[in-house]
């Protein structure tokens, strides 16, 4: 799950950006907004890539990498 503080979709992929998938992240009723990613068929070692869109098309300027473990 990625936490955002405000509105706005996950652009996301596996081991180097491949298989690209957006993910909206949705209301938490918590203060904050929530994309889950599916992720289940990622094995120990590789890697999931992503970066943010804002809902007003402004894009966050970084990317991130998480190896799965």
């Amino acid at each position: 799950m990625i936490a955002l503080p405000q509105p706005g979709t996950v652009h996301w992929g596996t081991n180097g950006w491949q298989d690209i998938m957006e993910t909206p992240a949705e209301e938490t009723g918590l203060g904050f907004f929530a994309a889950t990613l599916n992720t289940s068929g990622l094995t120990k070692g590789q890697q999931v890539n992503f970066t943010i869109r804002w809902a007003n098309g402004d894009w966050i300027g970084v990317d991130y990498n998480l190896q799965v473990s």
